[in-house]
């Protein structure tokens, strides 16, 4: 029933095509979706069926086979989520989605590595929490100081800085 609207296989070889014309634009989103949609029909097997899928998406030493998972890992490392790139490159022949799986290994740990240190260095920074302290007292307030008519000698210059 699903073969009298279109061809799977016709549609996977368009679904190709637009990845490969949607990376020459750096639509890289588009390129991800069509990658997720292309790897979603694996099954459907088009390789070397004959000549109509011979148009630019024959990539150098790498097995027709991995052609889906290629394009989604690169579509993943393209849009910078290197976990999931590496995750799709952990069992290939071609030494192209090797280095693909190794570079995106690393590029996840060094991502995970600086929004840790990113996030560690705003948590242990409690400088400003003893300004605050200061300056909120009710003793050192501005108000406080008004009131009382003039400045004691025991409010701290750097609660009067402001």
């Amino acid at each position: 029933m699903e073969d009298d609207f279109f061809n799977v296989p016709d549609a996977k070889r368009e679904l190709r095509q637009g990845i490969v014309e949607c990376q020459k634009r750096g639509v890289v989103y588009s390129v991800k979706w069509l990658a997720e949609i292309c790897h979603g029909l694996a099954g459907v097997d088009i390789d070397g069926e004959d000549e109509r899928d011979n148009f630019d998406i024959r990539l150098e030493s790498k097995a027709p086979k991995e052609y889906d998972n290629y394009f989604l890992g690169k579509s993943n490392f393209d849009v910078r989520e290197y976990y999931r790139a590496a995750h799709l490159g952990r069992n290939v022949s071609s030494p192209v989605f090797r280095f693909l799986h190794l570079y995106a290994t690393f590029m996840a740990a060094e991502k995970r590595r600086l929004d840790s240190a990113t996030d560690q260095s705003n948590l242990n920074d409690s400088s400003h929490f003893k300004d605050l302290v200061l300056t909120s007292s009710p003793k050192n307030s501005g108000w406080a100081c008004l009131k009382s008519k003039g400045v004691k000698e025991d409010v701290p210059w750097s609660a009067l800085k402001g």
